[in-house]
């Protein structure tokens, strides 16, 4: 029977070459198409996943605006005070990144042949952290020992790639390292690298006991990810209850001299990649939208490519009427020809499941490459799920592909058949209808949208941002900082002049299109502290608007002659008058009705731990520092 049945289906394959061929080839895209979406999907559900009983310590906060602003960071006191005061923690560790000190750091290592080599951390994610945070990670120590690693000040740890990349071969256990020319720091250990599922990317971990005390008692100071795992049986909404009177216990006289209110919330680690959109988080996380949103695509792909095979395998089984007949005739059972219609059915499948494996094998690279992380290896192949989607998708294609020939064609009379007398059921008619419907239903919305979703890219690719990015290169300046930074700055951009290609140069703290680092508290100097709005410091010299093409609405920009240091601790704030420029978005906040009317009046913001006095010189227009999901932040520009 079997061998008969082969016979059959390689005899009609043969005659029907092209539809074979279009067949398999469009139901192996559609059936690849879907498996790397749906590992996509996995990949992406798989972040953080095991770590049930970690929670994340979140900050949110009203300063200077009605609705509270939720930050993934959170001061670096909340660990500690948390052990304290709640029972049911078990363990915490905090960690900040190095780039929110403003800086990023500068390695200088002996290698394996005594020369002195300088490495930028550039590219690296550079944490100063307690070892606790290789614990509720579950990170593997390859070398080190987890019970004193990061203990002492001035250590750290490698991760595998890193040592690898700044060593080599060679083991940097016990090296010394030395940091932006200030810190010299002993390795005490290498970490496995993390997996690419992770909202926490790190490469390297500076001891947190390097900063001393002050991070246990430091409530100031909100730019710290604070991890707590809980005692297994916890229920989180019990620390959340406790929450509000722990903030008041240790936020209280902040809270009132500052006139805003915080709160804080535990987070589980699990939703982060996915339902977390906070400030300052660790890195870009994906929506449960997006994924919802691709798991119809992929289903509309499959679906369009299952239904394309059923209605050619229809369409073609029609022609095979009077074969059927004549095998009646002499004898074939009902039985005989439905397992001979799926069983062709089933090997069409085959072979465009069996492309389709190639296919995405051949595709893997492309496609990390496409996303920007190792989603898929060849390791996917020894994934049960992957194998269930396969014969789920094969069986289905088989079985519904080949029922309607199977069970129609199967059922008709021959003498009528023979004598070309049959017809098409209403039913049969209403089935094949209904497929070709669904298939240019599906198609249509596909193809709408991927318009909607071109027309979107377009919109924001051609979207004016309010400063000119293209043409601009953005150099990071060495973290070596000391009195001649800005001599060694003017230098520099006098060397840019001579070059024939370069039409200006500007030094800025922060780059437009990335987070600014320092932001704060700001109010018209007759306005009581109560009226206070949240806004964004930066600090540009006298070329930033020539270099980046933003427009001045009023008054002046700044000369060489408005310095005035922001980093001076001077307490009398009167008699070091600083001049500042603000943004559009900052004069409609401060409740000026126009930039002219915002021009030379007097404003007060905080900088670390003291009230500046400014006087208003400028209004730029507002331009997007952020994407343009954000509205325009509140800037104030400020002179070196």
């Amino acid at each position: 029977m079997l061998k008969h049945h082969i016979k059959i289906a390689l005899r009609f394959f043969g005659r029907n070459k092209v539809f074979t061929f279009i067949n398999i080839l469009g139901l192996a895209i559609g059936i690849t198409a879907f498996i790397l979406l749906t590992q996509y999907l996995s990949f992406e559900k798989s972040y953080d996943k095991g770590l049930d009983d970690l929670y994340r310590v979140t900050l949110s906060s009203n300063l200077g605006v009605d609705d509270f602003e939720v930050l993934a960071t959170n001061h670096p006191a909340v660990g500690p005070a948390m052990s304290a005061d709640f029972p049911e923690m078990e363990k915490f560790a905090r960690m900040i990144n190095m780039k929110s000190l403003g800086f990023k750091s500068i390695m200088s290592y002996k290698n394996q042949f005594g020369e002195v080599v300088r490495s930028s951390s550039d590219g690296f994610d550079v944490y100063f952290s307690d070892g606790a945070i290789l614990d509720l990670f579950d990170i593997p120590l390859l070398q080190g020992n987890p019970e004193t690693t990061l203990k002492d000040p001035l250590t750290l740890l490698f991760s595998e790639t890193l040592a690898h990349q700044l060593f080599g071969n060679e083991n940097p256990v016990g090296k010394e390292v030395i940091i932006n020319n200030q810190f010299n720091c002993t390795v005490n250990g290498i970490f496995q690298d993390l997996p690419e599922n992770t909202h926490l990317k790190i490469d390297m971990l500076v001891s947190l006991a390097s900063f001393g005390e002050q991070p246990n008692a430091t409530w100031i100071w909100p730019e710290f990810y604070n991890y707590v795992r809980l005692r297994p049986g916890t229920d989180p909404k019990n620390i959340d209850a406790k929450f509000p009177a722990f903030v008041q216990k240790y936020l209280s006289e902040i809270m009132l001299e500052h006139g805003f209110e915080a709160k804080m919330t535990l987070q589980p680690v699990g939703d982060i990649h996915l339902k977390s959109h906070l400030k300052k988080e660790a890195s870009a996380n994906s929506s449960e939208g997006t994924l919802f949103f691709l798991m119809i695509v992929a289903a509309f792909v499959i679906g369009i490519a299952l239904i394309n095979f059923i209605n050619l395998s229809t369409a073609k089984s029609m022609e095979r009427a009077k074969e059927v007949g004549l095998k009646k005739v002499v004898g074939a059972h009902r039985g005989i020809l439905i397992s001979q219609f799926l069983f062709e059915s089933l090997i069409l499948n085959g072979i465009a499941m069996l492309i389709a494996i190639i296919l995405v094998c051949v595709l893997i690279g492309p496609f990390n490459q496409l996303i920007g992380l190792e989603v898929l290896s060849m390791g996917m192949w020894g994934k049960i799920e992957v194998w269930v989607i396969i014969l789920s998708v094969l069986a289905i294609g088989g079985l519904l592909a080949g029922l309607y020939p199977a069970f129609v064609l199967s059922g008709f009379e021959p003498a009528k058949v023979l004598k070309g007398k049959f017809q098409y059921s209403s039913n049969s008619s209403f089935l094949r209808k209904g497929l070709v419907v669904a298939q240019f239903v599906v198609s249509i919305a596909l193809i709408s949208g991927t318009f909607i979703v071109y027309n979107q890219f377009s919109y924001m690719q051609n979207q004016d941002l309010g400063f000119r990015a293209a043409q601009n290169l953005v150099l990071d300046a060495p973290a070596d900082m000391d009195s001649t930074m800005m001599q060694k700055v003017e230098l520099f951009k006098n060397e840019l002049k001579q070059l024939p290609n370069i039409h200006s140069s500007t030094m800025t703290r922060d780059v437009p299109g990335k987070p600014m680092i320092d932001q704060n508290l700001m109010r018209k100097k007759e306005d009581e502290k109560a009226v206070q709005i949240l806004t964004n410091i930066m600090t540009v010299d006298h070329d930033f608007l020539e270099t980046y093409k933003i427009e001045l609405l009023a008054g002046r920009f700044f000369v060489k002659e408005d310095k005035a240091p922001l980093r001076n601790n001077q307490m009398d704030t009167d008699h070091l008058l600083h001049r500042v420029v603000v943004n559009a978005s900052t004069v409609k906040s401060l409740g000026f009705t126009s930039p002219e009317e915002a021009l030379q009046r007097k404003i007060v913001f905080a900088y670390g731990p003291i009230e500046r006095t400014a006087e208003i010189i400028g209004v730029i227009g507002n331009y997007h520092q952020q994407s343009l999901q954000s509205a325009y932040d509140n800037i104030i520009l400020t002179y070196p």
